[in-house]
């Protein structure tokens, strides 16, 4: 077993602390301690200690509603590092609202079980990790796209001529173009029912088989940006606000995942015709 998460559980039932506890002690594939505060100022200073991992949020206990949504809000703007959040409700709009105001996931109270809150706070904690990893990744991009310019000969490596030359896909491609979105909006699909029903999927794998596509046809980080942007156009726009964004939200983790995979297919690149130049030189 690993090291030890530490969750905050805001709730001013004694009754529900004691089962959340029940429910996430004895997992054989991860080790939770469970700290509770009742109140929204015990909630903050706890959380500016540090510490903490996630934060499963009553909003059915003792709090009115508009007090819920605030103490949700100003969880998620002051905890350290957006700090995952999962709510508990009483109703499916409650949950929705929720997920626009900041939160992770939501469980409806007296309708799930101690594998059903496992999963959630698993997922949860997954969900947030990947986020960090991929937020360094997407802070490393444009170094590791520098660097592939210093590698790459100017005006005879098809990189530095082609893919930082050429014009949007959209225009040169269209037909490509179209076809790339289509298989990115299958993907963001893809995550978003990984989301609601906890479906496990290869979705990395996916996205680098697409990188590597994207990278074959010279693709720059604008085309990336123009046919995520596309794909959540077709996506919300027949959906309920809440719905589009949770949509939002997955889709800025694929697009970070996106861009560094395509930035490790250039480095790639750049590294073998480096080494083909030296040869031919030596």
């Amino acid at each position: 077993m690993g090291e030890t998460s530490f969750v905050l559980a805001v709730d001013g039932s004694d009754r529900d602390v004691q089962q959340i506890r029940e429910f996430l002690s004895g997992n054989r594939d991860a080790n939770y301690e469970v700290e509770s505060v009742s109140e929204i100022g015990e909630a903050l200073r706890r959380l500016g200690r540090g510490g903490i991992a996630l934060v499963l949020l009553n909003l059915t206990s003792s709090f009115e509603q508009r007090t819920a949504i605030d103490l949700l809000e100003r969880i998620h703007v002051s905890s350290r590092e957006g700090l995952p959040v999962i709510v508990l409700v009483n109703d499916e709009q409650t949950g929705m609202d929720s997920l626009k105001h900041g939160a992770h996931d939501y469980l409806i109270k007296g309708g799930f079980t101690r594998d059903t809150l496992r999963r959630a706070v698993k997922y949860a904690l997954e969900r947030y990790q990947l986020l960090r990893h991929e937020a360094e990744r997407s802070a490393r991009y444009e170094h590791d796209l520098r660097r592939l310019r210093d590698m790459a000969s100017p005006g005879t490596t098809p990189v530095s001529a082609v893919a930082f030359g050429q014009g949007p896909l959209s225009k040169e491609r269209p037909e490509a173009f179209d076809q790339l979105v289509g298989q990115y909006t299958r993907l963001l699909e893809a995550a978003l029912e990984q989301v609601a029903y906890r479906i496990e999927s290869d979705l990395s794998h996916e996205l680098q088989k697409l990188a590597e596509r994207l990278g074959f046809l010279f693709a720059t980080p604008r085309d990336v940006v123009s046919i995520h942007t596309e794909a959540l156009r077709r996506l919300v726009s027949h959906v309920l606000p809440q719905r589009a964004q949770v949509m939002a939200d997955e889709g800025r983790l694929m697009v970070l995942e996106l861009m560094g995979f395509l930035a490790s297919y250039y480095r790639t690149y750049a590294l073998r015709r480096s080494a083909t130049n030296h040869k031919e030189h030596e």
